[in-house]
């Protein structure tokens, strides 16, 4: 079985998504890199509005996630975990629900061009404000990093 490319992965969750016209945004570590920092992540994360969660839920089965367990972190984060499995290789996707607490970012979102086409995401500020409210050691590391990237 091939290993799990997690670009790969998440232009075709992306693309299907599109498809049938369910909203997301990226955002974490894969927003960092359409931000031009790339660096490692273990994780697919996307933003998604309420509504739409049981239909992206649904995409990401059809894509061979499993296991969506739901799970709050924070007061404010709300999450819908599954994982796609390959050999030994394990991808975790993160579907984070549009709560009023992100609502700024949400609305803020971009779609910016690819070499594989377009996909949604944060936009950079909106980047910044989720990284700001995690507070964790390596968000304020990304931060700085991506203050250097024109």
């Amino acid at each position: 079985m091939a290993a799990l490319d997690l670009f790969e992965e998440f232009i075709a969750l992306t693309r299907a998504l599109d498809a049938v016209g369910v909203l997301y945004a990226a955002c974490g570590g894969i927003a960092l890199a359409v931000h031009g920092l790339p660096r490692f992540t273990a994780a697919i994360e996307l933003l998604v509005p309420r509504d739409a969660i049981d239909r992206a839920n649904d995409i990401a089965a059809g894509q061979r996630f499993v296991a969506e367990l739901p799970a709050r972190f924070g007061a404010e984060l709300e999450t819908h975990r599954s994982l796609k499995v390959a050999g030994k290789d394990l991808l975790m996707l993160d579907l984070l629900v549009v709560t009023e607490a992100l609502e700024a970012v949400w609305n803020a979102r971009e779609q910016l061009a690819l070499t594989t086409g377009s996909v949604w995401t944060v936009s950079r500020q909106g980047l910044v404000q989720m990284k700001l409210d995690a507070g964790r050691p390596q968000d304020l590391l990304d931060i700085a990093k991506l203050s250097e990237v024109p």
